[in-house]
């Protein structure tokens, strides 16, 4: 979206929206909701659609029809409206296209790694690897909602040698992949202890099963012409009347973690302290190249994934973060900012903060700045008693867990005022999602502190739009 100076300066200010739904999806039910918005001077929404929508929510006629029915009547109450793209929560499912069979390859995909020890020197020995790629990691079973043996895909098979505490000796590496045939290796294993690793891809993990890989043109791709594409289609005569934009809703990396326990910690490396951890990594088909522009051998490295070596350890796993955040920049953020920019669509929303998430994987989106950058507002999320009267302090409990109070009250603001700085697409705009999840735990004085908090995080941001 492009702002002359002047629309700048006129549009510095404050405007607070709200999520709402609208569940008895006729012309006096959606009047009524309208109406008691009008009353509180709110002339702006997010809504995922008219009616209810319980699970996953299938762009039909019907759909369609309640939002023109909507449409209209916001342009006789002179309101707008943007619509939430991730029904169910979070954005990703192309509702619920991915979770059907044919769908199956645009999913989200990762790279594991099997691996069997053994002691040299030995002639010729025969490694059956391919029994190995088939092995299931003990703790899969309870973590993972599906196993899927036959949908692994060899990748490399690359050899080590470790020392007494099994940590990887640097440049000891050796490529077997191309002496595979038929499910085995033969190897003359060289002296010292050596362990061979097996890395493959995979759609088993312990996320949420059934949506888009933010690493993945191809997956992001397939969410646009399910969800994005057909709401266009037909609202397009309603765009800047009623309709303005879309708004998603924390997509996640998505390798651990699911509906249940959000894991906000998860970075590579965590195997070789907990020999249960039966954590996988984001992939992508674009992933190995993106790999060789910054580790021309990075084939060798990936046993530093998931276990610890000398300073190589390092090395790899910022290309491999770094590798992560640009895929999830180009080709999630920045494909379908390029369909709303090139359609006049405004494109907001925000990702997963708690705990330092927003610089993980996870739950998280690999890190913030890249993953904000192609949208017309940096978002940010205040939810569950993140802020709290007297908690700014480093560790706080705040709703459910002891954490960082700086980092709540003060630092997550601050990346969203950073990001409306920094990046032009912004013009110093920023959006907050505010008093979510909060349920009866914040009384009119608790929201009144929220509010106010808000208000002054707006002082360092420019124009900052209130849910």
């Amino acid at each position: 979206m492009k702002y002359t100076e002047r629309d700048l300066d006129r549009d510095r200010n404050e405007h607070i929206l709200t999520f709402i739904g609208f569940p008895d999806p006729s012309e006096e039910g959606i009047r009524k909701v309208l109406l008691n918005l009008q009353e509180k001077h709110i002339d702006c929404f997010i809504t995922g659609g008219v009616g209810r929508h319980e699970g996953v929510l299938s762009y039909t006629e019907e759909y369609f029809e309640g939002m023109k029915r909507l449409s209209r009547l916001c342009r006789e109450f002179g309101m707008h409206y943007y619509i939430q793209d991730g029904i169910p929560f979070p954005t990703g499912s192309a509702g619920g296209a991915f979770s059907l069979p044919e769908n199956k390859d645009l999913n989200k995909i990762f790279i594991d790694e099997r691996h069997m020890d053994i002691t040299g020197p030995m002639e010729e020995v025969y490694l059956r690897t391919g029994d190995l790629l088939r092995t299931i990691h003990t703790f899969q079973r309870a973590a993972f909602s599906t196993l899927d043996l036959l949908g692994r895909k060899s990748l490399a098979i690359i050899a080590c040698k470790i020392d007494e505490r099994k940590r990887i000796i640097d440049g000891s590496a050796v490529d077997l992949s191309e002496y595979e045939e038929n499910g085995f290796v033969c190897w003359k294993v060289p002296a010292g202890q050596w362990r061979v690793y097996v890395f493959y891809t995979t759609y088993e993990s312990g996320g949420r099963q059934g949506f888009m890989n933010l690493l993945s043109r191809k997956s992001v791709e397939f969410e646009l012409r399910q969800v994005h594409q057909p709401i266009y289609e037909h609202l397009k005569e309603e765009l800047g009347k009623s309709w303005v934009g879309f708004f998603y809703d924390e997509p996640e990396i998505g390798n651990n973690g699911g509906s249940v326990d959000f894991d906000f910690q998860m970075l590579p490396g965590r195997r070789q302290q907990d020999i249960r951890n039966a954590d996988v990594y984001p992939w992508s088909e674009e992933m190995p190249e993106e790999l060789k522009k910054r580790d021309a051998s990075w084939k060798l490295h990936l046993p530093y994934l998931f276990y610890d070596g000398g300073s190589e350890t390092a090395f790899f796993r910022f290309s491999y973060m770094d590798a992560v955040s640009k895929l999830v920049r180009d080709n999630y953020n920045g494909v379908i900012h390029a369909f709303c920019r090139d359609h006049g669509i405004v494109y907001l929303g925000h990702v997963l903060e708690d705990g330092g998430s927003h610089a993980r994987l996870g739950c998280g989106p690999g890190h913030y700045f890249r993953q904000q950058y192609y949208q017309d507002q940096a978002g940010i999320d205040v939810i569950a008693g993140q802020l709290r009267p007297g908690c700014d302090n480093t560790v706080s409990w705040y709703g459910i867990v002891s954490d960082d109070g700086e980092l709540y009250h003060y630092g997550i603001a601050k990346l969203a005022s950073s990001e409306a700085h920094i990046n032009p697409l912004k013009n110093n705009q920023s959006i907050v999602e505010n008093l979510a999840a909060f349920g009866t735990t914040a009384g009119p004085r608790y929201k009144r502190f929220l509010t106010d908090s808000v208000y002054c995080f707006r002082r360092s941001s420019g124009q900052i739009s209130i849910l």
